[in-house]
């Protein structure tokens, strides 16, 4: 008898492997030909309060830094941001955390493989792959990013990206590794912002997204404001992208499919992030498919 999955999910990113992590009969489909493969397009930044809500505990092998203040910096340099005594967010080696949630998932997984046709039969979903073949379920769940096909094939629906440059850089000096740094100058950082979230004691994401001149002003940002901090700086990584532009999709659930994270639009309404927001909605799609059973 042909397999029917309780669910298929397709990317897997941080949303997706959450979701498989909840569900119990579900078949992943991911690109990558590993899970945890590159590349990195975040920031790395994660909240305590979003790890302690999905019931994750810290793992030395995926935790780069303790925060404890997150500075919000003004054009004239003043900061705004208090510390606290125990760390509420943390900067993560992101494809070590991808590869530990694999671990506790409990769905099986095809790799190197992508989706390239979706069709709803009443009662369940055809879901076609490159190598031609067919997979069945009755749910699917979209966590396949800002250009997702699900969205695009079966809510019919766009979402507006925005641009980000951002690099892993090596630095002269020493820098302070429980905090992170947002700079905002709505000049030239328009309805956008610069960072840094530090990875070590010498090396951290250096970042900007905004709707005006991002290369101009990223290089504006580098040049009288990294550098005259932290002195001189290799690159050691591209980790450039883009995200999608606050707002979520009109629909995010419709004829048993679910959109989560960045494919459902779902990014931070100040700051664009979006790692925790693709962690709580694989949560709450995993646990409607699972109250339907």
């Amino acid at each position: 008898m042909e397999k029917i999955y309780q669910a298929i999910i397709i990317g897997g990113g941080v949303g997706g492997l959450m979701a498989a992590r909840y569900l119990d009969d579900s078949l992943l489909i991911e690109r990558k030909e590993n899970i945890g493969d590159g590349p990195v397009r975040t920031g790395e930044g994660i909240s305590y309060t979003a790890l302690k809500m999905n019931n994750i505990e810290l793992n030395p092998k995926w935790v780069s830094c303790e925060i404890n203040a997150i500075l919000r910096i003004a054009p004239n340099g003043k900061a705004m941001g208090g510390f606290k005594e125990g760390p509420y967010a943390y900067t993560i080696n992101r494809l070590a955390f991808e590869k530990f949630l694999a671990s506790e998932s409990k769905a099986e997984i095809i790799l190197n493989n992508f989706v390239t046709d979706l069709k709803f039969n009443e009662n369940y979903w055809e879901v076609k792959t490159k190598t031609e073949k067919i997979y069945k379920a009755k749910y699917i769940i979209g966590a396949d990013g800002a250009n997702s096909i699900v969205r695009r094939k079966v809510f019919n629906e766009d979402i507006k990206l925005i641009g980000g440059l951002q690099y892993l850089m090596k630095f002269g000096k020493i820098i302070e590794t429980n905090i992170a740094k947002i700079y905002l100058d709505n000049e030239k950082f328009l309805r956008g912002y610069a960072w840094l979230f530090p990875k070590s004691e010498n090396t951290a994401n250096v970042g900007i997204c905004c709707n005006n001149n991002l290369q101009e002003n990223f290089d504006y940002f580098i040049k009288n404001i990294i550098k005259p901090n932290y002195g001189d700086y290799e690159i050691l990584e591209n980790r450039s992208g883009v995200i999608p532009k606050s707002g979520v999709c009109a629909k995010v659930f419709k004829d048993n499919a679910f959109l989560i994270g960045d494919a459902a639009g779902l990014t931070d309404p100040i700051f664009e992030g979006g790692m925790s927001q693709a962690m709580l909605s694989a949560g709450i799609a995993a646990q409607c498919i699972l109250d339907k059973k």
